[in-house]
């Protein structure tokens, strides 16, 4: 018997139920519509807006780590954690 990994992309990931890709799928996206929002309002420099886009973020990003841990993605779980400590820190350096 031999043993391997194999890679699935989140299009043919189907090793979960229905309810979780949705879920992965809505994080993907608010992820990435809300980095593109502090990249905005960066470049704005709103600075009220900018501290609730920031706050929104870091939230999502825990319910994120939680809840792939939940769902027992490993992988998934500490590439996430890695990007939340990653945002914390520049946030810290930043202030």
């Amino acid at each position: 018997m031999k043993e391997y990994i194999a890679s699935v992309n989140l299009f043919g990931y189907i090793e979960t139920s229905a309810f979780n890709r949705m879920v992965y799928w809505v994080l993907f996206f608010l992820l990435m519509l809300i980095g593109a929002a502090e990249i905005i309002v960066t470049q704005l420099k709103i600075e009220k807006v900018y501290k609730l886009v920031i706050a929104f973020s870091m939230l999502l990003g825990i319910a994120a780590v939680l809840f792939l841990a939940l769902t027992g993605e490993t992988y998934a779980t500490a590439l996430a954690f890695l990007l939340l400590v990653l945002k914390a820190g520049l946030y810290m350096k930043g202030r």
